[in-house]
């Protein structure tokens, strides 16, 4: 996860009786930057071709990779998805769980509110126009 739990922060101030630990800082690095705006959040597989339900696992991990992009660009999105995808919904609604849940940590200065659109690659109108028909 990309978000330090409060009580694992205490467990760690208890075993520390040397008191060597001095400052403990949160980077916000679950992802790979490609480009200026494209991220790799280096999954392997979130879910199969014909399912249409998350695997508890990979959903968690795309929510906390997505909140880590989120968070490391200072970004409060408003969220979209496509009504007709059940993954999409899934990844949205977890997504906007972890915010609520954190929102202390997206309290930063909103100039701008930006767009964060979920697709789904199943509902990709574009690559049947790719192939010939003839």
């Amino acid at each position: 996860s990309n978000i330090i739990p409060k009580p694992d922060i205490l467990k760690l101030a208890n075993a520390d009786e040397h008191e060597c630990v001095k400052e403990i800082q949160e980077f916000y690095a679950d992802y790979i930057p490609l480009l200026d705006h494209v991220y790799n959040l280096n999954l392997k597989k979130i879910s199969s071709a014909v399912s249409t339900s998350w695997d508890r696992s990979c959903l968690k991990r795309s929510a906390d990779s997505l909140i880590s992009v989120l968070l490391a660009l200072r970004k409060y999105p408003v969220m979209r998805y496509s009504a007709k995808s059940e993954l999409a919904r899934g990844l949205v609604n977890s997504t906007y769980d972890i915010m609520k849940e954190h929102s202390h940590l997206f309290e930063f200065r909103r100039s701008e509110t930006p767009l964060l659109l979920v697709l789904d690659r199943r509902d990709d109108p574009i690559t049947p126009l790719l192939n010939q028909w003839t």
